[in-house]
């Protein structure tokens, strides 16, 4: 699960390298819906295609955000395992000074057996906790490489209403490829 993970990130990087530069460069990047629109049945099935992708681009993302928001509890979860931590250190410590003060031996096995039990819960709330916080690490990639995935998916939708729009002879297509278009890829369309 984890190397699969990082191949999606990967992915995800590299599609954004690809994309990001083209975004900068094209004037224009959406092509009108009336334009969309005139287009026959046989042309609409590469919008609908990349359409189909995009809505999945973005349920992705917002499951992402949502295990986000996950390890954002588990987070929460983990600081308060920690103030318990802290809170049992504190009783471990007044039990140990009245321990000390009476030296019943009684009250120092009980004492002591409360300090191992503080300095266990106290390791246990730092590793909650270190691990947490590489959950939300690992989830704040995720939803940005889902974000990615997103702008991805907008892309190629706008870029295959052009190639429909070009596949139909409409106008259109040639109003944006004399603009310079820049589509998927970063490949002007009017070269």
């Amino acid at each position: 699960m984890r190397i699969k993970g990082i191949v999606t990130l990967a992915f995800a990087a590299v599609m954004g390298c690809m994309h990001g530069g083209a975004r900068s460069e094209a004037r224009s990047s959406t092509v009108s819906e009336a334009d969309v629109g005139r287009l026959g049945p046989e042309q609409e099935g590469l919008v609908d295609e990349a359409r189909q992708a995009l809505a999945t681009a973005r349920d992705a993302r917002s499951r992402t955000t949502l295990r986000l928001q996950q390890a954002q509890n588990e987070e929460g979860t983990a600081k308060a395992d920690q103030q318990g931590a802290d809170a049992d250190q504190k009783v471990a410590d007044a039990q140990q000074k009245v321990a000390n003060d009476s030296r019943a031996p009684g009250a120092l096995e009980k004492a002591r057996h409360l300090q191992e039990q503080a300095k266990a819960h106290k390791q246990a709330a730092d590793l909650h906790l270190e691990y947490a916080n590489k959950l939300l690490d690992e989830r704040k990639a995720e939803v940005q490489a889902a974000e990615q995935q997103v702008r991805v998916a907008q892309a190629r939708v706008e870029w295959s209403k052009l190639q429909a729009l070009e596949q139909a002879n409409n106008p259109a297509a040639a109003k944006r490829a004399a603009r310079g278009w820049v589509g998927e890829g970063g490949r002007s369309t009017s070269a």
